[in-house]
């Protein structure tokens, strides 16, 4: 991310606008011990969207993070085979139990996770920068 954001940003700014938003996970803000290294990278995800957005955002550019909760993908598909085998259930309630942890009740999906990242790249978030928005369902549950 810091080198696709190097390559664009230069030509963005001469523009006087432009808008990146890094897709990272809610594992940034609630470490899961399953995924201990993906929760370390994504949680520095944040302090970088902090500091490119602080950067770039006088030349017009906003940097935000979109941090998706569990999103019915091939990836959570994968988690939930994992989760199953280690848990003797089969994959569906795996996925199934996903989606009760969320206050929402289900699973997002590509669709919904897509909808925040296209405001972000709108005229209308304009005034948003350096940002780490959640999309997760009501699943996180810190402050």
């Amino acid at each position: 991310m810091i080198r696709l954001t190097e390559l664009v940003k230069d030509g963005m700014r001469t523009r006087g606008f432009g808008r990146i938003v890094h897709v990272s996970s809610l594992v940034a803000t609630e470490p899961n011990p399953m995924l201990a290294i993906s929760s370390t990278l994504r949680a520095g995800l944040v302090a970088l969207t902090k500091l490119q957005g602080a950067e770039l955002a006088p030349g017009g550019v906003t940097v935000n993070a979109v941090l998706p909760g569990h999103t019915l993908t091939d990836r959570q598909r994968h988690l939930a085979d994992l989760r199953a085998d280690r848990e003797g259930i089969d994959a569906e309630t795996a996925l199934a139990r996903q989606a009760e942890a969320t206050a929402i009740g289900r699973l997002a999906s590509p669709e919904e996770i897509a909808a925040v990242v296209a405001f972000l790249c709108g005229t209308p978030a304009s005034y948003v920068v350096g940002q780490s928005i959640v999309v997760d369902g009501g699943a996180n549950r810190g402050i």
